[in-house]
């Protein structure tokens, strides 16, 4: 029987966990703090059915051009304006619900998003520390975001 060794758990935590800091830009990938959909960095990120982590905006917008192009068809295959169709129903009997579709997949998801805590702390340490490389232009429009996300968290905790 060959004697095997274990290393210790502990044994070079602190170098292995430097050499993997997110804060070290030669191996920062750009991509794990993008928005998959817009490819802008995310800020609040949400994970959604199909385990993807997406900017809420960017895949609530992504729902609402769903249902809106649902509506529309409907309305085409009816011959109606907009107004006139009532979307509870259709041809005499219920109308069958829209279905939401992932924008990475395509698999039929929910409109359940649940906020990724963990991402937005990474992003926001990392836009912080100016470890993310972004325009003036791209931190405004990031900071304008984040104070969005912040009046729409309290109004849901006011609700």
């Amino acid at each position: 029987v060959a004697a095997t060794t274990t290393t210790p758990i502990t044994e070079n935590t602190q170098s292995r966990s430097q050499s993997s800091s997110l804060l070290s830009s030669s191996l920062l990938d750009l991509s794990r703090f993008q928005c998959p959909y817009t490819l802008h960095v995310m800020a609040d990120p949400v994970v959604s059915d199909d385990g993807h982590t997406y900017d809420r905006s960017s895949i609530e917008q992504h729902f609402q051009t769903r249902r809106d192009e649902e509506q529309k068809r409907l309305n085409e295959l009816l011959g109606a304006t907009k107004d006139v169709v009532d979307s509870s129903s259709c041809c005499g009997g219920p109308r069958p619900p829209i279905e939401l579709t992932s924008p990475m997949t395509g698999v039929v998801i929910s409109d359940r998003l649940v906020p990724n805590r963990f991402v937005e702390e990474q992003i926001v340490a990392l836009v912080e520390s100016n470890a993310i490389e972004m325009t003036e232009d791209e931190l405004a429009d990031w900071r304008q975001r984040r104070l969005e996300k912040r009046e729409k968290d309290r109004e849901r905790v006011e609700q």
